[in-house]
């Protein structure tokens, strides 16, 4: 399919495919969904730190990227960017892959060395397209032309490079500009960019069907807006609705009580104010962390943390200065700052927060 599109090497797939190798007329001009897909590889990787599986895929990671370091134009401005993009709002959702996928593939390397098989000049190609890569996060004054969700005058992500007039359709169940926020971690809280990406989805809304909710109820997750993110919830498991959202509302559920997308491992990040007590047992963090949390009143009372491979822990949460840490049941002291705590021990220590 890379043929199809003028280019010799590299893979790519369309909106519609499957595993046979076939793909669908449908939109065959969206072939940023290799990118997409090439990211699963490297969360694979994140979440088990299975060195072997990376090696074995990363050939397919490298070869999604090796298709988009031919295809990146040079803009007047100096930045690479994705030619014939077919809709506003997939510009900024083009760009933001691509970054996504050079990042991973770099990262990637770093940690194989020399079982990464990439030859110098690819490499060099790759660094060279990635330093100068337009990563899709611009802000625009938002004018007030769909209502007054926000102020005017508020800061949104832009959608479209050139135009102030072209832009997704208010209201709309897609956020594809928003990838940077989820499913990846482009931006973080306390910048002007994740503002402006709390901005732009109360623009578009609650509204949505099926997958989009599941994705609205992430992005509100990461926004840290719990209560939002439940209503989101709430809508999709409504009779009318069919229970749509299926895995994306798992997945949300999930980014309510921990996220760990950053490296950073968030407690209890955009819990529900109705969810006043509970527990999640189990949930595997970045850095291959198991992690158990228990709450009540809304805080929590006992967080478990699994280190099985012996990586140093960086946790968050509102009160840890208040807990009392054990370290393979010893009192350990650790020091507490801006909320966050790096927590080291050996290969499947277990370290207890004890509120």
């Amino acid at each position: 399919w890379a043929k199809l599109q003028g280019q010799d090497r590299g893979w790519t797939c369309f909106t519609e495919n499957n595993i046979f190798g076939g793909v669908s007329a449908f939109k065959n001009n969206y072939v940023i969904a290799n990118a997409w897909y090439a990211t699963h590889l490297w969360q694979h990787y994140r979440y088990t730190l299975d060195r072997e599986y990376l090696k074995r895929v990363f050939p397919a990671m490298l070869s999604a990227s090796q298709f988009w370091m031919d295809r990146l134009k040079l803009a007047s401005d100096g930045t690479y960017e994705c030619p014939n993009e077919w809709s506003p709002e997939h510009v900024a959702h083009a760009q933001q892959l691509v970054y996504d996928l050079f990042s991973n593939t770099l990262a990637a390397i770093d940690v194989l060395g020399d079982d990464a098989e990439v030859s110098a000049t690819d490499l060099g190609i790759l660094r060279d397209r990635f330093a100068k890569l337009d990563k899709g996060l611009a802000t625009e004054n938002y004018t007030g032309y769909f209502g007054t969700a926000i102020p005017t005058g508020s800061k949104i992500l832009r959608e479209w490079k050139y135009s102030s007039y072209t832009r997704g359709e208010n209201g709309h169940r897609h956020m594809s500009h928003l990838m940077c926020l989820y499913p990846f971690s482009q931006i973080e809280p306390g910048t002007e960019l994740f503002d402006a990406a709390v901005n732009s989805m109360k623009l578009r809304g609650d509204g949505a069907t099926g997958w989009s909710m599941g994705w609205k109820m992430n992005l509100w997750a990461r926004a840290l807006d719990g209560d939002h993110a439940r209503k989101i919830l709430n809508n999709a498991l409504a009779h009318s609705n069919g229970g749509a959202g299926n895995f994306g509302a798992c997945a949300g559920i999930a980014e309510m009580i921990m996220q760990s997308n950053s490296g950073l491992i968030r407690i209890l990040p955009a819990l529900p104010s109705a969810w006043t007590e509970g527990h999640m047992h189990g949930m595997k963090a970045v850095g291959d962390v198991t992690v158990s949390i228990d709450w009540k009143n809304g805080e929590a009372t006992r967080v478990t943390l699994t280190n099985n491979q012996g990586q140093t822990m960086r946790v968050h949460y509102k009160n840890l200065s208040n807990a009392k840490v054990y370290v393979d049941n010893v009192l350990t002291e650790v020091a507490v700052k801006d909320n966050v705590a790096t927590l080291t021990g050996a290969n499947g220590s277990v370290v207890v927060l004890d509120f």
